[in-house]
Order: structure tokens, then sequence, then C-alpha cells
């Protein structure tokens, strides 16, 4: 995504795709070779605590020193490096501009940009993608703007050096998830529904919650809210008088969110997740109602879930009822060949699967 970190491809080399999480660090070395991504290894280590939040490296010995002891610990040798980033600082804009001509949406860009981001774009790398063109009188084209600060770019390039990595790509884990979706569902031969409908992606994550919109198969929007499942760890924390860790492994207890056997524990656990699943839709429904505003033509019309809260038993029938539409878990990844020799869910590892996908 970003320039100044991209090589030249070569579609047969490994890549390591690097997800790093608030509370996990997620590996894959592998490659795309047009029509599969090919896994042959995969690494994931909690995040050393203090060491990175909201897409910045905080403590930068402490976070290169916990990856350089993973990798050398597998003797991975690959050294070109793909970071996937999930952050607040990345700034997105879907811009039409009255052209189809490159080298006019080229010179028309720098204008448009500036009057479209309220910061001072010296401070920003600033990258776009034509996601659509409609060749239509008049012939235009749909460019997504993404900004994000130098400062985050630079701390990258720095854990890069001092892992004795290359740079390769910067990415954004919209970018990243909508293309392994993509692809995807390319393979299962569902391609012809997702070029004609606009899909929202829902990866609630421990953090937060990044909720991403395809339209016509392109990534069209992005937007992160603050919930994740830490929220409903911190109510059951609370109430039970436990520490995060040991709101986790009872939050777990509960199996479902329909479970008919009764105890008061079980019930108050399941009185917290309802609370909080209910203030997610509230969040989600902002966002999609913000979205749909923006045009008469904008309808979302089926939803994916993935990340660590996705699979809390009842989230995909409750989202489902709420919102009145299709909902669905992404799981079982047909694009991705596992050469790992190991059973692995690989839908934990998507943002970094999606990452190795360069066209």
């Amino acid at each position: 995504m970003l320039k100044k970190l991209k090589l030249m491809l070569n579609k047969d080399k490994s890549k390591l795709a690097i997800d790093i999480g608030v509370k996990n660090i997620k590996i894959v070395e592998g490659f795309f070779n047009g029509k599969e991504v090919i896994v042959k290894n995969i690494i994931e280590f909690p995040t050393p605590p203090n060491t990175y939040e909201d897409g910045q490296i905080l403590d930068l010995e402490l976070l290169s020193r916990a990856i350089y002891i993973e990798l050398n610990d597998r003797d991975i040798k690959t050294k070109d490096v793909i970071f996937t980033i999930s952050s607040n600082a990345f700034l997105n804009r879907t811009l039409e501009l009255p052209s189809i001509n490159d080298e006019d949406i080229k010179n028309m860009l720098e204008f448009e940009t500036e009057q479209h981001f309220p910061v001072n774009l010296e401070e920003y790398v600033v990258q776009h993608q034509i996601v659509e063109k409609i060749e239509e009188d008049p012939q235009k084209s749909i460019i997504l703007v993404s900004a994000l600060p130098k400062l985050i770019v630079e701390e990258y390039l720095s854990l890069t050096k001092s892992l004795d990595l290359n740079p390769f790509i910067l990415d954004m884990n919209a970018n990243s998830i909508a293309k392994l979706i993509y692809e995807q569902e390319k393979i299962k031969e569902n391609l012809d529904f997702l070029k004609e409908k606009a899909v929202a992606i829902l990866d609630i994550g421990f953090n937060d919650t990044n909720i991403i919109i395809l339209e016509k198969g392109a990534l069209k929007f992005s937007r992160i809210i603050d919930f994740g499942s830490k929220e409903i760890d911190m109510g059951i924390a609370n109430s039970f008088n436990l520490s995060l860790e040991e709101a986790e492994i009872k939050k777990l207890e509960l199996r479902e969110l329909g479970m008919e056997e009764e105890s008061v524990s079980l019930d108050m656990i399941k009185e917290i997740i309802k609370s909080n699943l209910e203030n997610l839709y509230i969040e989600i429904e902002k966002i999609f109602k913000y979205y749909t505003s923006r045009s008469s033509g904008n309808e979302i019309q089926a939803i994916y879930l993935y990340g660590a809260t996705s699979k809390t038993k009842g989230l995909k029938e409750y989202i489902e009822l709420n919102f009145e539409m299709p909902t669905c878990d992404l799981e079982d990844l047909k694009v991705v060949d596992d050469q790992t020799n190991g059973n692995t869910n690989m839908i934990q590892y998507a943002n970094a699967i999606g990452a190795l996908i360069r066209k």
C-alpha cells in the first residue's frame, strides 16, 4: 500500500506477514501464487505488555526482541516482511473524480485530497487506489485514498531494521481482509454475489471492532469502533471480582448465549454478554446508517463475521436477527493451501493471510 515500503514483487517468493495486536502477534510465512495463498509456517504468541496500542509501537526494543526470538526459535529465514495494521490513525476517504484517465486522476488527486483531509498532509504518507471505473457519460472513477502518519510508518521501518528484515509492504487490515474474501468467494464460485452487492465485514477483536464495507467486491469504507471482547471480560471481572484472564476463562464456560442450564453464575454472565452485544449493535448500526446515508444506492445486503469475539456462540444469530440480513462466519478458507502439517484454524490468521495477496 505504501510505495516507500514496496519492493519489486516476486509472486513465487515467500514473505512474512505480521499482524500485531494488543493481545497477540500473528505471523504467517507464505506467498500468493495467483490462485491460492500457500502457507508454509504460522506463529502466534502474546504481545509483550505496553508495547503496542492502536497501530503504534510503544516499546520498539521489547517488541522487536519478542518477534526476533520467535522467528529465531523456528529458524525462519524469509526476509521480506509485510506488516498489516489496524489503527484509528489511518484516514480513509472515497473520492469520485470525473475521469478514468490515470494521468488526469493523478493531477486532480493532490487538490482533492487537501480538500477532504482535515490534517497537515505533509505529516502523512498518502496513497490511493482506483476501486471502480465507470465508463458512462460522463466517465468517472471511484478512488480510495488512505493516509497514515509518517511517524507510524517510521516506527515500522525501525522495527523492520531492528529485525534485520526487508520492508516490503505496510498494509491495513481492512484492505487485507477485503482481498482475502474476494479470493475466497472466487474459489467458492460465489463471486457474482460479491460483485453485485454491498457487504459488511465485522472484525470483532479484543480491543476494538473494525467495520469494513465492500461494494462490488472492492473496499469502499472502513471504520473502527471502541468495542471488543475486552468489554465483556471487564464486565465479568467486575461482577465476579476476577482478573481479566480469569474472566475470559469464565466467559468460555458459557458456550451458548441461549443455553438452558440454570445457575446464578451463568445467568449473570449471559446477561453481561447480551448487554455488551446490545451496545455493539448500537455502534454498528450508527456506522451502517452513516454509510447508507451517503448515497441513495448504498444498501448493505450481507454481513461477514470474523475476529476473536466472532466465535461466541449465538453471536451470528443475534447479528442476523437484529440487522435482518444474511450473516455468516468467515470459515474454512478454501483459498489457503495449508502446508504447515497441522490442523490450524486459519481464520484466526485472516489478516496476515490476506496481506500476502498481492496483485
